[in-house]
């Protein structure tokens, strides 16, 4: 089985797949760590990564998320994925071109601040860097991001959790629910 765990920055998902490797040893890909690695690659890929198209960066990130799942189904029995480089599209797409089950949540908030966003430790020394007004910025393109995945997910029919609505620990509980029940597709 392959568990897709994805969404907009800042919403928990590299602390929630490090939570369930730790407590069901998923092996656990970050999109983080392969995009990093291809863009200075795939110029088309790093411009629309710094030019903040979501859609268009997938989009380019889509054919080696494939091949990550599929060297993943020859390597492991079971594994996640996780982060920003895919949508809900992708979730369908693999569904169609990959020989393992697929299961998949997103994260995101419907409203953010700077405050809430950055007011904890991350483990992204990315966001250390950022003046009060980059983290301003990057609190309201998180909400126009997630806006664009739950409408995504509206339109396939996937899990989407607001953050913003269930509180951060809850909507962490939530996700993981809908990625492991019986009843998850």
């Amino acid at each position: 089985m392959l568990y897709l765990l994805g969404g907009a920055p800042r919403c928990g998902k590299s602390l929630l797949a490090r939570e369930i490797n730790r407590e069901r040893g998923l092996a656990v890909v970050s999109t983080d760590l392969l995009r990093g690695v291809l863009a200075p690659l795939l110029p088309a890929l790093k411009e629309a990564m710094d030019g903040g198209d979501v859609a268009g960066e997938a989009d380019l990130f889509f054919p080696h998320l494939r091949q990550t799942a599929l060297v993943l189904d020859l390597q492991v029995p079971d594994a996640m994925i996780e982060g920003v480089g895919f949508l809900p599209r992708h979730v369908v797409a693999l569904r169609e071109s990959v020989p393992v089950g697929v299961r998949a949540c997103f994260l995101g908030r419907s409203s953010a601040t700077a405050e809430a966003l950055f007011g904890h430790p991350t483990d992204h020394r990315i966001y250390e860097r950022l003046s009060d007004e980059a983290r301003d910025q990057l609190a309201e393109r998180i909400v126009a991001w997630s806006a664009t995945v739950e409408r995504e997910c509206v339109t396939f029919a996937l899990p989407f959790t607001d953050l913003a609505r269930t509180g951060f620990e809850a909507g962490l509980r939530e996700a993981r629910g809908r990625l492991f029940s019986a009843a998850a597709r």
